[in-house]
C-alpha cells in the first residue's frame, strides 16, 4: 500500500501543479475549457478517493475513481488529434448542453406530476451555443461554425451515446494510440472500466467481501485490501492519461486546420 500511495501522490501532485498553472488560449476557449474542467474531475474524484481510503472504506472509492477514469480517456480523446482538437472540443460541449437540456425535461415531467411550481427554464442549447459561438468568433473568426454544426450532430445522437459519437471500443482504441504501450491498452482499459462498474454499481458482494459469523449469530463484515488498492490505482492511473493528455495539449498552431 506505501509504494502504491506514493506513486498516486506523486501523479496528483503533478497533476495538481499542471492545472493551477493552466491556461487558456482564447482561439480555443471552448475546448480549453473542456479540457481544463475535465482536468478538474480527475483530480477532485481522486481526492475523494483518498479521503475514502484513508477511512477504511475503500469500496465505494470505486465510484469516484470510475468518473475520474472516465475524464482522463475524455482528455486523452480531445487531444488524440491536434489538428481536431477544436472541433472535438465543440462536440464535448455541445453533448453537454443536450444532456442538461434531457435532465431539464425529466425535470419539468415530474414537477407536473407531482403538482409543484415548475422552475424558471435554463436557456436552450440553441442559445447558449450561439451565445458562446459569438464569443469564440470573436477570438478566432468561423470557429463558431464549430460548435453550431456540432449542436446539429449531438441532437442525432441517442441517448446513451458517448459525446464524441464513437463506440466505447473505438474510444478505447484511441487512447491506446498516444498511450505509449505497444499493444493491450485497450483490452486493459476495457478490463479496467468494467471492474470498476461493478462496484460502483449494486449488489450483493458474495465472495467480494471478508464475511465471518460471530459467536452470537451476527455478521461481520471486513473491508479487504483490495477494496483499498484497487480505487487508488485506477485513480493514479487516470492521474496519468491525464498528466499525458495535458503534456500533448496543442497549441494553436497546431489547431488551425479546424
Amino acid at each position: 500500500m506505501g509504494e502504491l500511495r506514493e506513486r498516486f501522490a506523486d501523479a496528483h501532485n503533478l497533476l495538481s501543479a499542471r492545472v493551477d498553472r493552466f491556461f487558456l488560449w482564447d482561439v480555443q476557449v471552448i475546448p480549453d475549457l473542456l479540457f481544463y474542467h475535465l482536468a478538474l474531475d480527475v483530480l477532485e474524484q481522486g481526492r475523494a478517493v483518498a479521503v475514502l481510503t484513508d477511512g477504511k472504506v475503500g469500496r465505494p472509492g470505486y465510484a469516484n475513481s470510475r468518473a475520474a477514469f472516465e475524464a482522463a480517456m475524455d482528455m486523452v480523446l480531445l487531444v488524440a488529434s491536434p489538428e481536431a482538437y477544436c472541433a472535438m472540443g465543440a462536440k464535448a460541449r455541445a453533448w453537454e448542453l443536450v444532456d442538461v437540456e434531457r435532465l431539464q425535461a425529466r425535470r419539468d415531467t415530474t414537477d407536473s406530476i407531482l403538482g409543484l411550481e415548475p422552475e424558471e427554464p435554463l436557456p436552450s442549447p440553441e442559445q447558449v451555443v450561439e451565445d458562446e459561438a459569438t464569443v469564440w468568433d470573436g477570438y478566432s473568426p468561423g470557429r463558431g461554425q464549430l460548435l453550431r454544426d456540432a449542436l446539429s450532430g449531438a441532437r442525432a445522437l441517442r441517448l446513451g451515446s458517448h459525446w464524441s459519437g464513437l463506440t466505447r471500443a473505438k474510444v478505447r482504441e484511441r487512447v491506446e494510440s498516444i498511450a505509449g504501450e505497444p499493444s493491450g491498452v485497450k483490452e486493459m482499459l476495457d478490463t479496467f472500466y468494467g471492474m470498476q462498474s461493478i462496484h460502483t454499481h449494486p449488489g450483493s458482494r458474495l465472495g467480494l467481501r471478508d464475511t465471518t459469523i460471530r459467536e452470537d449469530g451476527s455478521l461481520f463484515v471486513a473491508p479487504r485490501e483490495m477494496d483499498l488498492l484497487g480505487p487508488m490505482a485506477f485513480s493514479t492511473m487516470a492521474a496519468d492519461l491525464a498528466n499525458i493528455a495535458i503534456a500533448r495539449r496543442p497549441a494553436p498552431a497546431d489547431t488551425r486546420a479546424a
